[in-house]
């Protein structure tokens, strides 16, 4: 059978559009408090924070790039993030300078990434099974507009890809009757990444407090979204072990 090589393959897929990849978050519940002050009458969502160990964001960039990188994410997850929490019929909005906007009572959502680890696409395309896979790791706060800010909840959140196999695990050598599999396989690992494990980590955030929410009768229990729960230590620097 005839064989291509590597260099082929990739130069070929480089043209096809990438389709959605599977990532999996987690939550971890830390603090949960069975009654609210109030209802609130909107959300708040704070910018994302970094844990102050530098060396938790690895990524393929540094300088410049790495703040730029760095902030845009952060843009991102704070959309992403709205907009998922926008879905359970609750006001949402965003801090302004660090400030909260002056209005009614409200539930501040202030997060803070503990770990940005961008993997490799090359080993997720060619070896999967966790080989180069995407790493996310969030804590988060959620307190109350009152004058002590009591803590409604905190969690963490942790996960990322890529489980399944790739070209090597999967196929073995290329040839003309793997290729089709493998050209698939390739598109659905290169869709996996940083920008996938933010979107899929804020609806997660998302699903959680809509369910904090619905516990305290503050939207109907028909509106909120199962979160994946994960139970697990915690290590010092707060990354969730399985």
């Amino acid at each position: 059978m005839k064989c291509f090589p590597l260099r082929s393959i990739v130069v070929s897929l480089g043209v096809l559009s990438l389709a959605t990849g599977c990532s999996s978050i987690s939550v971890q519940p830390k603090v949960s408090r069975a009654v609210s002050p109030s209802a609130p009458q909107r959300i708040v969502v704070a910018d994302f924070g970094y844990s102050d160990d530098s060396d938790r964001v690895r990524v393929d960039r540094e300088g410049q790039d790495l703040r730029e990188f760095k902030r845009n994410l952060t843009v991102k997850m704070r959309e992403d993030l709205t907009k998922e929490l926008g879905r359970f019929g609750i006001p949402v909005e965003v801090t302004v300078d660090g400030k909260i906007p002056p209005g009614p009572p409200y539930w501040l959502v202030a997060s803070q990434f503990t770990r940005v680890n961008q993997g490799s696409r090359a080993l997720r395309v060619i070896v999967g099974l966790g080989a180069g896979g995407t790493k996310m790791e969030t804590r988060v706060r959620v307190t109350a507009a009152t004058r002590t800010r009591r803590t409604i909840c905190a969690f963490r959140t942790t996960g990322g890809s890529n489980a399944e196999s790739g070209i090597i695990t999967s196929y073995g050598p290329l040839t003309v009757a793997t290729f089709g599999g493998a050209a698939i396989n390739v598109i659905g690992s290169t869709a996996h990444g940083v920008t996938e494990d933010a979107r899929r980590t804020a609806k997660m955030i998302a699903d959680y407090i809509s369910q904090q929410l619905a516990q305290r009768g503050d939207i109907p229990a028909s509106m909120a979204r199962e979160p994946k729960i994960l139970a697990g230590p915690v290590d010092p620097l707060g990354s969730l072990r399985n």
